[in-house]
């Protein structure tokens, strides 16, 4: 949920890509990275280790010359390296930094993906995955040519919201209760 493009890999950047994800989107209970020397130190508790203690949230280290282990950050890497970074010429660190974050943005939220049964993986992250899936059914079961349904489904303070366009009017729920019905078909 974090990331960054630096010109050399530090401990410092980590922890900023880091802290940056934990203010916006909360602590994990738990990380998985590498060995490499920006997570873990050799000599003694790195500050990335400190960092995590401080929320206490368990780091997993991949065993060494293991990339399995991180095999899904690996394919995401291919992925961003085949259809952005060798088809692009970036002028500037910014400009990669600028078209990094768009592909990022559709990746997560705008791409479905086949393992997630065409769900986007924002869908999954939110804890909203089986909403959409019971939303989606439900427009293509009841299907109705002269009624114009557009969901966004989400969660907001931790309780599941659903939008719909019905003939005209914007409908909102909460969990399956309607809480607001706004006629604009007027």
């Amino acid at each position: 949920m974090g990331w960054g493009l630096f010109r050399e890999q530090k401990a410092e950047h980590v922890i900023k890509v880091f802290q940056e994800a934990v203010d916006h989107y909360g602590p994990p209970k738990e990380l998985l990275s590498d060995n490499g020397r920006q997570f873990v130190s050799w000599h003694g508790t790195s500050g990335f280790q400190v960092l995590l203690d401080k929320y206490n949230i368990k780091h997993i280290r991949a065993r060494p010359h293991h990339p399995q282990t991180l095999g899904k950050l690996e394919r995401w890497h291919g992925s961003l390296k085949k259809e952005l970074i060798d088809i692009k010429f970036f002028h500037s660190l910014a400009e990669a930094r600028e078209e990094i974050e768009k592909y990022i943005d559709y990746y997560n939220y705008h791409r479905t993906h086949s393992s997630l049964e065409g769900l986007v993986p924002a869908d999954r992250y939110h804890g909203i995955a089986n909403q959409v899936k019971e939303n989606i059914q439900q427009n293509n079961t009841n299907f109705n040519p002269n009624r114009s349904r557009l969901y966004l489904v989400g969660k907001v303070m931790g309780q599941d919201i659903r939008m719909l366009e019905n003939q005209g009017r914007i409908e909102l729920y909460s969990g399956n209760k309607l809480i607001q019905n706004l006629d604009f078909s007027k």
